[in-house]
């Protein structure tokens, strides 16, 4: 069994030992490194985003634990690429860190001339949490599930399917369910994911591939329909909701959040780090907001989050040379 699916209790006892014992081996003073301003936690994507959404509950957690304000800022643009730019070329003193997205194992595989190596150029932290995709439809669409998208999508190719951005994670995911269906649709890009929704909602776009966060509540208010869900079972909050696996077998969608830092973090300063996000994704608080958003706590070890990111690189490199969508820089 892979640690990252321990029961959660016993994970985060796991995590929790593991950074315990490297804390032992850094010298106390050096532990606290940290500069005595305020921390910026670069957020890749727009206010509203699933990714803001995690990131704000994320450094609400870490104040306290880190004795620092913590700040979001928000860079959108190039699937995440711009805020994890800033991230690479900050000072490696732990006031600039990263709070990443899904697409951060894409974006060497989709831009060209990307200017900094994701593998190279950032210090992992911690897998803060994970979530699945679903499928949204447009209230008015007529698929119910996916046999019958697959259906709908053949007799209607022009069908529009919004993303936020070319070649992000939610695009792929989009590419590669129509793609198992046998049919295509036509991709509309955003950057404002408020938008996007204004367009689900109102049938100017009929499908967007989605995290769970920010999809909930519209599922619940009936501005959009979900056809299914990626993870390996069906989710909790939404049991009437199919798999994706169980129309396409095999075919799991889940999206991770991590907290990354630039290259070079001293290795006392990095085991802090880790351990206060270890303890900021499993605190009782931060457990129930995750939970309410249809989120699951994981707290891992920075060389997890390496081990998990290596894997998510040959997976969605695969998928984006078969979407078409590969660059070589």
């Amino acid at each position: 069994m892979n640690r990252l699916t321990l029961p959660l209790a016993r994970r985060a006892a796991l995590a929790l030992a593991g950074v315990a014992t490297a804390a032992v081996l850094a010298p106390a003073a050096a532990q606290d490194a940290l500069p005595t301003r305020e921390i910026r936690l670069m957020v890749g994507f727009s206010p509203g985003s699933n990714t803001d959404l995690l990131a704000r509950v994320l450094a609400e957690a870490l104040q306290p634990r880190l004795k620092r304000t913590v700040r979001v800022e928000n860079r959108p643009g190039a699937g995440g690429g711009i805020a994890t730019e800033a991230v690479t070329r900050a000072v490696p003193d732990g006031a600039t860190l990263g709070f990443a997205a899904p697409s951060l194992a894409i974006a060497q595989h989709v831009i060209g001339n990307l200017p900094y190596d994701p593998r190279a150029d950032l210090t992992w932290i911690s897998i803060v949490a994970s979530t699945p995709v679903a499928l949204l439809a447009a209230p008015n669409y007529p698929a119910r599930d996916l046999r019958s998208l697959g259906e709908a999508l053949r007799a209607r190719p022009d069908t529009r399917c919004g993303t936020p951005g070319a070649g992000t994670f939610l695009h792929l995911a989009t590419v590669l369910i129509t793609r198992a269906l046998g049919a295509r649709c036509e991709a509309v890009h955003y950057v404002d994911l408020d938008e996007a929704m204004v367009d689900l909602q109102t049938g100017r776009i009929q499908l967007y591939a989605n995290l769970l966060p920010v999809s909930l509540a519209m599922i619940r208010e009936g501005r959009a329909r979900a056809l299914a869900v990626g993870s390996r079972e069906r989710h909790p909050l939404m049991p009437e909701i199919p798999t994706v696996a169980e129309t396409i077998p095999g075919l799991e969608l889940v999206g991770w959040f991590s907290l990354v830092g630039p290259r070079g973090l001293p290795e006392a300063l990095m085991t802090r780090l880790e351990r206060a996000a270890v303890e900021a994704a499993l605190s009782d608080v931060t457990v129930k907001r995750l939970y309410a958003l249809g989120v699951e706590p994981v707290g891992s070890t920075g060389a997890e989050l390496a081990a998990t990111l290596r894997a998510a690189d040959a997976t969605w490199g695969e998928a984006a040379r078969a979407a078409g969508l590969t660059t070589t820089n």
